[in-house]
């Protein structure tokens, strides 16, 4: 049984090692048209290269599925009830490849629908076509805001408070609390921030020759990026960067 087990294990290895994800198109491909051990091994070789070939434009092909064929040959795949499991795998893939398309379609939508706002989100250092919108959704209405710090608090990046006894001390750590997809967008975005834009870079540089670790540096920049997301929302303008001096 430990033998069998090994065995099972292994090929699942080196079927990742092929396909490095197993749900990606060419992969996706494999399991559709031979998703049972003896029917990968019966299938022609040619025409499945060519399935792959096309599925992943050109990235696999005969040698790829050489590969699959000798780990299908070497394989402990079920032998009763093929058919079934060979049906029920083919269900499943295609509901994923349908859960795909609707996301596509989604997100095509999101992007329509967000181009007609004019919210001059994306004219901030970090924030692109992807992340504009999941800010702009988790925010809403800018008004709700008075302030920045009360944004702050609201996407969960304001700095932490510990007590102890009757003293209370704040550190730079995030406190985590209100929206987690707001909070992932502008982490999402103060990384790209740091790398591209000079100013957050150098804002965090400085965080960092202060001592403080690469997360705490890092969301003294989700603050200042917060911070400049307000007032451009606020002021219904694109950023400005400041001036050198």
């Amino acid at each position: 049984m430990t033998l069998i087990c090994r065995k099972v294990i292994s090929c699942k290895e080196i079927y990742s090692d092929v396909f490095s994800d197993t749900f990606g198109d060419a992969s996706k491909q494999i399991l559709l048209n031979c998703p049972t051990p003896n029917e990968v091994a019966n299938f022609n070789t040619r025409k499945l290269a060519n399935i792959l070939k096309k599925a992943s434009k050109g990235r696999h092909g005969t040698d790829t599925v050489r590969k699959v064929k000798d780990l299908a040959k070497n394989s402990f795949g079920i032998k009763f009830t093929g058919d079934a499991c060979s049906f029920e795998i083919k269900q499943l893939v295609n509901q994923i490849i349908f859960l795909e398309n609707q996301v596509d379609e989604l997100d095509l939508k999101i992007k329509e629908i967000y181009s007609k706002l004019d919210s001059h989100l994306e004219s901030i250092p970090g924030v692109g076509k992807t992340i504009a919108p999941i800010i702009l959704a988790e925010i809403g209405d800018i008004n709700n805001f008075n302030t920045t710090s009360k944004l702050t608090a609201f996407a969960g990046i304001d700095p932490s408070e510990n007590q102890s006894g009757n003293k209370k001390s704040t550190d730079e750590k995030s406190s985590k609390r209100g929206s987690p997809y707001l909070r992932h967008a502008i982490y999402q975005a103060a990384f790209v921030a740091t790398n591209i834009d000079p100013v957050m870079h150098d804002y965090y540089v400085k965080k960092r020759s202060e001592g403080k670790y690469h997360y705490v540096a890092l969301a003294g920049v989700e603050r200042k990026l917060l911070g400049i997301i307000f007032h451009v929302l606020k002021e219904n303008r694109d950023y400005r960067p400041p001036k050198s001096s």
